[in-house]
């Protein structure tokens, strides 16, 4: 009797930041227009791990959070459409 006619997807699902990742992201704030190596933010944040620092650092570019430069060494900054508030 009912037909199922379609679903609704999302769009895009956000998922929500640990506390560990928003510990991680600080090293961002504290100064948004540096470019940090990998090392940089992990031992800015005073993360010992590198498993959750590169997990972190995967959910950030997914978000489009933070962009990745890529010459010697991937360094990593603050999304610049972040910057202006127009995100």
């Amino acid at each position: 009797m009912y037909q199922k006619i379609g679903t609704i997807t999302p769009q895009k699902r956000y998922n929500m930041l640990t506390s560990k990742q928003i510990s991680i992201f600080s090293v961002f704030i504290q100064n948004p227009f540096k470019e940090y190596s990998f090392g940089e933010i992990k031992e800015y944040s005073n993360e010992k791990s590198n498993s959750v620092t590169q997990n972190a650092v995967k959910v950030f570019l997914s978000e489009n959070m933070v962009s990745e430069k890529i010459g010697t060494s991937k360094l990593y900054s603050v999304n610049s459409s972040h910057l202006s508030g127009k995100g």
